[in-house]
């Protein structure tokens, strides 16, 4: 069992992908509004109010600078997508910063970009790498700021490297928080296939519990009798009843043994057996068209008139298509056994074409039933209708004049359910 692994930075909470975006842009927006705050003189040393010497040759605005800031911090809004590259970026532009204006020691946006590099850092090398770039700008920018490296400026260029490491601390925590969050998330998807597969393995117990003990005993019983019948030709062998009685029965073993075949087979299945099954055993372990001709005389064992035409030419069909088929062609003709009565005729067509099999099965009453009940239910129906979509045919049935028509129209190999929909993605 393969657990499907959400990405990291999925959230399941519905609406919560918008606030995820607005805190973003709200923290790239900061950390704009603090470094330009950082970068830019105090108001007593502004020319006019507004006017200062940028990066030691530019005099410009006060505003103009900031639109420049702005345009450079822009970047951040790829921080997700290049994180390594951002924050090199960044560090940089910080350093930069710092070493054009005396006054200016902008750190919010290397620390910014550190956190986020942290927090998407899959490995341990990426996580450290993004370590080291984000302690390489910003002490860097302290030793600048500070001009000189010694006793006295320690202190507080340890306590920004501090500051530079918790930041990044924060962003591995935030990492493993959602690494974990997916792992359970993957774990309660696992829980949840595990509990429904062992759900379907108790309702498959115990349809083997009552079906196959009913089955088994049928034919016990059946075969039983069919050596009481046996016996009795002795004593009357012109009695073409206990012909008729002896073939009966040997019909309903072969009918009960199949049926346990195929019980076994659904209930395989429905146990979601891992075994691959036998491809080479598909044939003949699975009933296809080369059945319908002894499913027809089993039909017509019970009174009815079941006559099989076919036109064009046979052409080989996928094993699963043609137990389709062959699924069509039983639910009609028991249909016609329930609903027609004695003396009803079912005429089954096949016709060949060079791309797909189409089948139709008419029914007409016989002299002691009605097509008008056929619908009671509509399970069998739909059933078959969802069978033959899933193979990519199509599939109508309905009462057409005095006759109930069953239509379905099968390609000679399964489609895939992406070439039905239009190709997929």
């Amino acid at each position: 069992m393969t657990a499907r692994t959400a990405p990291l930075d999925a959230d399941p909470v519905p609406g919560r992908s918008l606030l995820r975006r607005a805190t973003f842009v709200l923290f790239t927006l900061g950390a704009l509004l603090l470094d330009a705050l950082m970068t830019v003189p105090p108001a007593a040393d502004l020319e006019h109010g507004h006017h200062f010497t940028a990066f030691g040759v530019w005099h410009t605005s006060v505003g103009t600078f900031v639109a420049l800031m702005a345009l450079a911090y822009a970047v951040l809004l790829l921080r997700r997508r290049l994180p390594l590259a951002v924050l090199a970026y960044t560090g940089a532009l910080s350093v930069l910063l710092t070493f054009t204006h005396e006054w200016s020691q902008p750190l919010t946006g290397a620390l910014v970009c550190t956190f986020t590099a942290a927090s998407l850092a899959a490995t341990r090398r990426t996580a450290r790498v993004a370590l080291a770039l984000a302690l390489a700008a910003t002490l860097t920018t302290s030793v600048i700021s500070m001009g000189r490296l010694d006793l006295g400026t320690l202190f507080p260029i340890a306590l920004v490297g501090t500051v530079t490491w918790a930041v990044w601390l924060f962003g591995r925590r935030e990492h493993l928080a959602r690494v974990t969050a997916a792992g359970l998330r993957d774990r309660l998807e696992e829980h949840g296939e595990e509990a429904a597969l062992q759900e379907r393995r108790r309702i498959a117990r115990e349809l083997h519990d009552i079906l196959a003990h009913s089955v088994s005993a049928m034919m016990m019983q059946a075969a039983g009798a069919k050596a009481i019948t046996h016996g009795a030709r002795l004593d009357a062998p012109d009695d073409p009843r206990l012909e008729t009685v002896e073939r009966a029965l040997s019909t309903i073993e072969n009918t009960g043994s199949q049926s346990m075949r195929e019980l076994h087979r659904l209930l395989g299945a429905l146990r979601g057996d891992d075994a691959e099954p036998d491809r080479s055993d598909v044939t003949s372990s699975h009933p296809g068209l080369a059945d319908v001709e002894r499913l027809a005389e089993l039909t017509r064992q019970s009174g009815l008139v079941v006559e099989l035409r076919s036109s064009g030419d046979v052409v080989r069909l996928d094993p699963s298509v043609g137990l389709a088929a062959y699924r069509v062609v039983q639910e009609a003709l028991a249909n016609a056994m329930k609903h027609s009565g004695r003396g009803g005729v079912v005429e089954v067509f096949h016709t060949w074409l060079p791309d797909r099999l189409q089948l139709q099965v008419r029914t007409r009453d016989g002299h002691e039933g009605t097509l008008q009940t056929v619908h009671s239910s509509g399970t069998g129906l739909l059933g078959l209708r969802e069978r033959v979509e899933l193979m990519g045919g199509t599939f109508e049935s309905g009462i057409v004049g005095e006759e109930f028509v069953t239509t379905a129209v099968l390609p000679l190999t399964p489609v895939p359910y992406g070439a039905r929909v239009g190709g997929g993605g």
